[in-house]
């Protein structure tokens, strides 16, 4: 393989911060950060205050949102809730980028 120069292109322009996150996201197989940003911000919209005082979404890659509840009972009930919290994100997020639910309980 011969080694040549990348073509030029707009690196050297600015361009806002957004942008640059997005691509970096997508390189990466993560889903795009405005879908990040209205799961967490909108996390009691999606499954409602009592729930989210005690069960938090942790991480979403790969179509998995990973959530932490502070006890046992409440990591049963996030069991139960996942099909329905996949919708509720669907519906906040007008995309599929929360495919499953995987719960754990947090120390």
């Amino acid at each position: 393989m011969t080694w040549r120069p990348a073509k030029k292109r707009d690196d050297d322009l600015p361009r806002p911060l957004s942008a640059s996150l997005e691509r970096v996201a997508a390189h990466l197989g993560a889903p795009r950060a405005s879908t990040l940003t209205l799961v967490f911000s909108h996390w009691i919209d999606i499954v409602g205050e009592a729930f989210a005082d005690h069960v938090k979404p942790i991480s979403l890659a790969a179509g998995v949102l990973r959530v932490e509840a502070d006890h046992p009972a409440w990591a049963t009930e996030a069991r139960f809730r996942g099909a329905e919290i996949v919708r509720r994100c669907e519906a906040v997020t007008g995309d599929d980028a929360v495919r499953r639910v995987e719960v754990r309980v947090g120390r």
